[in-house]
Protein backbone atom coordinates (compact mmCIF):
# COMPACT_ATOMS: atom_id res chain seq x y z
CA UNK A 1 0.00 0.00 0.00
CA UNK A 2 2.86 2.25 -0.01
CA UNK A 3 2.24 5.32 -1.98
CA UNK A 4 -1.20 5.04 -1.28
CA UNK A 5 -2.70 7.84 0.90
CA UNK A 6 -6.04 7.25 0.04
CA UNK A 7 -6.31 3.54 0.86
CA UNK A 8 -3.43 3.88 3.69
CA UNK A 9 -6.02 6.90 5.65
CA UNK A 10 -9.51 4.86 5.24
CA UNK A 11 -8.61 1.60 5.94
CA UNK A 12 -7.32 3.28 9.16
CA UNK A 13 -10.17 5.45 9.91
CA UNK A 14 -12.84 3.71 8.72
CA UNK A 15 -14.97 0.76 9.09
CA UNK A 16 -17.26 -1.63 7.34
CA UNK A 17 -20.77 -0.90 8.52
CA UNK A 18 -19.92 3.07 9.35
CA UNK A 19 -23.30 5.25 8.95
CA UNK A 20 -22.08 8.84 7.37
CA UNK A 21 -24.19 11.65 6.23
CA UNK A 22 -24.17 13.87 3.18
CA UNK A 23 -22.56 17.16 3.73
CA UNK A 24 -25.29 19.29 2.69
CA UNK A 25 -28.62 18.33 3.08
CA UNK A 26 -26.95 15.53 6.08
CA UNK A 27 -28.80 12.43 4.07
CA UNK A 28 -27.30 9.22 6.04
CA UNK A 29 -25.14 6.29 4.01
CA UNK A 30 -23.29 3.21 4.96
CA UNK A 31 -19.72 2.26 4.12
CA UNK A 32 -20.52 -1.43 3.46
CA UNK A 33 -17.62 -2.56 2.98
CA UNK A 34 -13.61 -1.67 2.38
CA UNK A 35 -11.60 -4.59 0.99
CA UNK A 36 -8.64 -4.98 -1.35
CA UNK A 37 -10.98 -3.56 -4.07
CA UNK A 38 -12.21 -0.74 -2.63
CA UNK A 39 -14.98 1.30 -0.80
CA UNK A 40 -18.81 0.38 -1.15
CA UNK A 41 -20.84 2.55 -0.26
CA UNK A 42 -25.17 2.63 0.24
CA UNK A 43 -27.05 5.17 -1.10
CA UNK A 44 -30.32 6.42 -0.25
CA UNK A 45 -33.80 4.83 0.97
CA UNK A 46 -32.84 1.96 -1.21
CA UNK A 47 -29.26 1.55 0.05
CA UNK A 48 -28.08 1.33 -3.91
CA UNK A 49 -24.69 0.17 -3.77
CA UNK A 50 -21.90 2.05 -4.97
CA UNK A 51 -18.26 0.79 -5.15
CA UNK A 52 -15.39 2.75 -6.01
CA UNK A 53 -11.60 1.31 -6.71
CA UNK A 54 -8.62 2.48 -4.62
CA UNK A 55 -7.20 3.46 -7.96
CA UNK A 56 -10.64 5.81 -8.25
CA UNK A 57 -9.50 7.36 -4.60
CA UNK A 58 -6.45 8.00 -5.43
CA UNK A 59 -6.99 9.71 -8.25
CA UNK A 60 -9.56 12.10 -6.63
CA UNK A 61 -7.22 13.08 -4.22
CA UNK A 62 -4.86 14.07 -7.14
CA UNK A 63 -7.33 15.38 -8.43
CA UNK A 64 -7.98 17.77 -5.16
CA UNK A 65 -4.16 18.10 -4.44
CA UNK A 66 -3.77 20.62 -6.68
CA UNK A 67 -6.60 22.76 -6.81
CA UNK A 68 -7.02 24.60 -3.36
CA UNK A 69 -11.27 24.82 -2.84
CA UNK A 70 -13.00 22.88 -5.71
CA UNK A 71 -16.61 23.08 -5.67
CA UNK A 72 -18.60 19.75 -4.86
CA UNK A 73 -21.30 20.38 -7.36
CA UNK A 74 -23.02 17.27 -6.88
CA UNK A 75 -26.09 17.25 -9.02
CA UNK A 76 -28.41 15.09 -10.31
CA UNK A 77 -28.14 15.43 -14.05
CA UNK A 78 -25.69 14.32 -16.84
CA UNK A 79 -24.39 18.34 -16.74
CA UNK A 80 -21.77 19.20 -14.29
CA UNK A 81 -19.96 22.42 -12.96
CA UNK A 82 -16.89 22.60 -14.77
CA UNK A 83 -13.95 21.81 -12.40
CA UNK A 84 -16.28 20.37 -9.48
CA UNK A 85 -15.41 17.01 -8.05
CA UNK A 86 -19.09 16.21 -9.87
CA UNK A 87 -17.52 16.38 -13.26
CA UNK A 88 -14.39 14.56 -12.31
CA UNK A 89 -16.30 11.75 -11.22
CA UNK A 90 -18.60 11.30 -13.48
CA UNK A 91 -16.16 10.46 -15.69
CA UNK A 92 -15.98 7.28 -13.82
CA UNK A 93 -19.92 6.95 -12.83
CA UNK A 94 -22.48 8.34 -14.36
CA UNK A 95 -24.38 9.18 -10.41
CA UNK A 96 -23.78 11.92 -8.58
CA UNK A 97 -21.76 10.90 -5.77
CA UNK A 98 -19.09 13.74 -5.31
CA UNK A 99 -20.58 14.46 -1.34
CA UNK A 100 -20.36 10.85 -0.44
CA UNK A 101 -16.76 10.21 -2.10
CA UNK A 102 -15.74 14.08 -0.17
CA UNK A 103 -17.32 12.29 3.27
CA UNK A 104 -15.57 9.44 3.12
CA UNK A 105 -12.09 11.14 2.62
CA UNK A 106 -13.04 13.97 5.45
CA UNK A 107 -13.33 11.03 7.79
CA UNK A 108 -10.28 9.36 6.91
CA UNK A 109 -8.78 12.94 7.68
CA UNK A 110 -7.65 13.75 4.20
CA UNK A 111 -9.83 16.52 3.37
CA UNK A 112 -11.98 19.37 4.88
CA UNK A 113 -15.04 20.09 3.51
CA UNK A 114 -16.78 23.82 3.60
CA UNK A 115 -20.62 23.10 3.81
CA UNK A 116 -22.46 26.47 2.98
CA UNK A 117 -23.83 26.37 -0.08
CA UNK A 118 -22.05 25.74 -2.57
CA UNK A 119 -20.14 23.25 -0.44
CA UNK A 120 -16.52 22.94 -1.62
CA UNK A 121 -13.55 20.27 -0.69
CA UNK A 122 -9.99 20.79 -0.61
CA UNK A 123 -7.30 18.22 0.76
CA UNK A 124 -5.75 18.48 4.16
CA UNK A 125 -2.53 19.12 3.36
CA UNK A 126 0.47 18.55 0.59
CA UNK A 127 0.56 14.72 -0.56
CA UNK A 128 3.18 12.62 -0.31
Amino acid sequence: MSGHPAEMAIRRSLHDGQLLSTPSRAAPFIVSRIDDGGVTMLFGRQQTPTHFGWPVWESVLAFLGGSGWVELGGRFATQTAPGSLDSYLKNHMKRATAGWVAVVLEAAGLVEIDRRRPARVRVNQPLP
